[in-house]
């Protein structure tokens, strides 16, 4: 996912994840970190970039957390497959471009700056944007303008160079001929989940425990 960070914006490559929260890119400097193709983010570059001391809101909703001699946010972020990520806590304007053109841009998002990881990440990006159901998560901290909505068509993931437009608030609505939708299981506050009878592909059923 394409977005930027920073005033003036600075363009960010983040790996879309919905199992996780947290919103990271690799910041300058960086030792500890994976070689990525995009140019490193530098917070010394904002004007926006504020260090979150500890002790703050966000500080309390990480799953791990320090603080530094200078009682700055530290963070500790591991996933599934044992990948984890390090770095600072802070806040700076996230900026989406608009599928029709322009942008808009929202100020003081809570973001990771990562200096240390460890892990398979990709090249071609910076970071993750966690858009899971916490409230670190992209949209989550965007509530008021998507509320907490959002969609992506999926797209063959071999065979050829295909892009994914991921949609947030009003415009997500799947509707038309076809379209069918489920809610979501509420009783979960880390996760999304739905309850299923059954999946199908075609006209082939297959059990439930599948």
């Amino acid at each position: 996912m394409k977005y930027s960070v920073g005033t003036p914006p600075s363009e960010v490559f983040g790996i879309v994840d919905t199992g996780s929260d947290l919103i990271w890119s690799q910041c300058k400097p960086c030792n500890g970190c994976y070689a990525q193709r995009p140019p490193l983010f530098d917070p010394k570059n904002s004007s926006a970039y504020q260090d979150l001391s500890c002790g703050t809101t966000p500080f309390t909703s990480l799953p791990s957390d320090s603080c530094n001699k200078a009682k700055v946010c530290t963070y500790s972020y591991l996933y599934g497959d044992d990948s984890f990520t390090k770095g600072f806590l802070a806040t700076d304007t996230v900026t989406l471009d608009l599928a029709f053109g322009g942008y808009v841009q929202f100020p003081m998002v809570v973001i990771g700056c990562e200096n240390k990881n460890a892990g398979i990440f990709s090249e071609d990006t910076s970071g993750i944007v966690g858009l899971g159901p916490g409230p670190l998560s992209l949209v989550s901290q965007l509530e008021s303008a998507v509320s907490r909505k959002f969609s992506c068509c999926l797209v063959p993931f071999r065979g050829g160079n295909f892009a994914c437009k991921i949609n947030f608030g009003s415009s997500v609505v799947v509707s038309g001929s076809g379209a069918v939708t489920t809610p979501l299981d509420d009783n979960h506050d880390e996760n999304y989940y739905v309850t299923l009878k059954g999946l199908s592909v075609g006209t082939t059923d297959f059990l439930p425990a599948i």
